[in-house]
């Protein structure tokens, strides 16, 4: 009986148990709910039970456990309770056992070894506890997937199911992710089958080095080991994992540099081993990655020049991070090939020299952060596409929705067509010879002096640089002042200004003719700015009311002592 995925609603008729024929049940994918009816355990001939990817719930019936049933499939359901402790006594045909994604809890009875016939089992995503049985691994399996679970190891003999699978000659993929596995992971790893393609213990607590002899399993397309507490070196030994595709290394405590041997790895597509504490270089062959989609390799000790080649990989979709380390010299013209790059960060490191013009072929760019640099240079005359350091041609980037060149030493002006225009998440702080300018020209011009003056006034009046912690998610001074005006402005002046000798109310005169002119300065279209001879007039205006209020104070604090010493004579 075949009627997977279709839209059943409600719950499995009881009325299937007396199918006594009934050899294979498929109701997958739909939409039923409710319990599972104990008679589906009782029909003699049924080999096959696919129940999955419905939202079924309850306990499982014991029947159902102590059948003569090859595949058992209820993966993705709202099933619990606890697995019987003889599960593998009354299972004699089982193959394939899938409860995974439900909310089954409690050890993995050991009995399951008993289940001599088994090829593939799946209990990931619930919450089984305890360590995995040694005696699991005394089975010959294809798969065991384990991950996202509660189960753990402390000690080598909580790791001992792992040495006993080396004997299954047929294991394809181990999965133990997601748990709280610890203790040191045991180089018998290396003795597993030589058909094992899937190793992923990723998000644990195993600590020591990752085992030499890991690169003996040549037959693995995924390794997964972030997560951890590993140690040491990236072994040399993982370079001749020659069809690996997916390569996580991330978040442990490695060290040293990185294996020029990852060069031959010329089937990967993702590598990440940011947040350790590797050093170094960039090996040049990590050119050789013709299919490389993501590398993240941000907040390590890396330095020297970035490799041309790496940034040659046209292949690179996704992400690019290499931000966090300690690279030097200049952003490599090379760039311009990422022309399918979603994300690009290289913030955090000390690149100098001009933004290369062909940074703007790369027009799939989401984000890019070049900010903590330290980029310079003036306006080249001889590239004529170019407004200052960011190159005009970036003003087609259509796709880019946040572009950050904070505390680098760029000059000239930001570019005002495309998408300059309407980008929210333009941030280009800690550059004070850079105009925060939407000009019309190529020039600097009064405009932007105009502009600047205004946020030195902010600056002024509110104790804040436009480089302040504060200055995060697309928050800047000017945005803050806009905020505050007119009626919150006592909230964001300088404490050292309320502390003079001057009243409340003078203090907000000041704060509220201030900020208004600073606005005025700092609006982004240079036409609706004032021209700087107003400018100084209006300064001398708020001074010019600020003497009369001073002297309209000490006019009325003298009366009022006049007035107290009369007082007191009479």
């Amino acid at each position: 009986m075949s009627l997977g995925k279709n839209n059943f609603t409600s719950v499995i008729p009881p009325s299937l148990g007396n199918l006594s024929s009934l050899q294979e049940v498929y109701l997958n994918d739909n939409h039923l709910c409710g319990p599972i009816p104990e008679g589906l355990g009782t029909l003699g001939s049924l080999n096959v039970l696919g129940l999955q990817v419905n939202h079924l719930s309850g306990t499982v019936p014991q029947t159902v456990f102590n059948s003569t049933l090859v595949h058992i499939g209820m993966q993705m359901n709202e099933l619990e309770g606890t697995l019987l402790t003889n599960l593998g006594n009354s299972l004699p045909k089982i193959k394939y056992i899938i409860l995974a994604e439900n909310h089954f809890k409690g050890p993995i009875p050991a009995s399951i070894a008993n289940a001599t016939t088994m090829r593939s089992i799946d209990l990931s995503g619930n919450n089984f506890t305890g360590i995995v049985p040694p005696e699991v691994g005394t089975l010959c399996l294809d798969y065991l997937l384990l991950n996202k679970n509660q189960l753990k190891a402390s000690s080598v003999q909580d790791w001992e199911f792992i040495t006993l699978l080396t004997n299954c000659t047929v294991l394809r993929g181990v999965t133990p992710q997601n748990n709280r596995f610890g203790g040191v992971f045991p180089s018998s790893i290396s003795n597993l089958s030589a058909q094992l393609g899937i190793l992923d213990i990723r998000f644990n607590k195993i600590s020591g080095r990752i085992p030499n002899g890991i690169g003996n399993l040549a037959k693995l397309f995924k390794l997964g080991l972030s997560g951890n507490q590993f140690t040491g070196h990236i072994p040399d030994s993982i370079g001749r994992l020659k069809l690996l595709q997916c390569l996580t290394l991330e978040n442990n405590k490695l060290s040293g540099a990185l294996p020029s041997l990852l060069g031959n790895l010329t089937q990967l597509q993702h590598l990440s081993v940011d947040n350790n504490s590797l050093e170094g270089p960039l090996p040049v062959n990590l050119g050789n990655l013709q299919q490389l989609i993501r590398a993240t390799f941000s907040n390590n000790v890396l330095s020297g020049p970035l490799p041309g080649e790496i940034f040659s990989l046209s292949s690179l979709s996704y992400i690019l991070d290499l931000s966090g380390n300690r690279f030097s010299n200049y952003l490599p013209s090379e760039v311009g090939s990422l022309t399918a790059l979603t994300y690009l960060y290289i913030h955090g490191n000390n690149l100098s020299g001009v933004l290369p013009d062909s940074l703007s072929n790369c027009q799939n760019l989401m984000e890019l952060r070049l900010d903590d640099n330290s980029f310079n240079g003036n306006i080249p005359t001889s590239i004529s596409k170019m407004r200052g350091l960011i190159p005009e041609t970036m003003e087609s980037m259509a796709s880019l929705y946040r572009l950050d060149i904070s505390f680098n030493r760029l000059v000239g002006q930001v570019p005002k067509n495309g998408m300059f225009t309407n980008l929210t998440g333009l941030s280009f702080n800690g550059n004070a010879k850079l105009c925060g300018e939407y000009g019309e020209g190529g020039q600097i011009s009064p405009h932007g002096d105009v502009y600047s003056f205004g946020i030195v006034l902010l600056e002024l009046f509110t104790g804040k640089a436009p480089t302040h912690d504060m200055f995060t998610d697309g928050l800047n001074l000017l945005k803050y002042a806009k905020m505050a005006y007119p009626a919150r402005l006592m909230e964001i002046v300088d404490p050292l200004l309320l502390s003079l000798e001057a009243e409340p109310g003078q203090i907000n005169v000041v704060m509220d003719s201030i900020t208004k002119l600073a606005l005025s300065c700092s609006k982004n279209r240079p036409s609706e700015r004032l021209c700087i001879r107003n400018v100084v007039d209006k300064i001398q205006t708020i001074k010019t009311c600020y003497i009369v209020l001073q002297n309209e104070t000490r006019q009325s604090s003298s009366w009022v002592m006049q007035h107290e010493r009369l007082v007191h004579e009479v």
